[in-house]
């Protein structure tokens, strides 16, 4: 749980969903439904594209998919 509302600070900064997941999959965490309803909103997608660069979003995949104690297959299912 975040201090403000998940959707303000992932709208603020975006990149806090990636490592939300990336956390989650490391630690099999379960994420919270207000955690997963925020990441799913379609501002802080477009907050996402806008603000995150492309290689900043593939080191993040790239520590779900290949880092310490990786599930792909988890990863996967939550970006989804």
């Amino acid at each position: 749980v975040t201090p403000l509302d998940a959707r303000i600070t992932f709208h603020d900064d975006p990149l806090r969903v990636l490592r939300a997941i990336r956390f989650a999959v490391r630690y099999d965490l379960t994420l919270s439904d207000e955690i997963t309803a925020a990441a799913m909103s379609p501002e802080v997608h477009e907050s996402l594209h806008v603000k995150i660069s492309r290689e900043r979003v593939g080191k993040e995949l790239e520590g779900m998919l290949t880092g310490k104690n990786a599930k792909p297959s988890t990863a996967l299912k939550l970006i989804a």
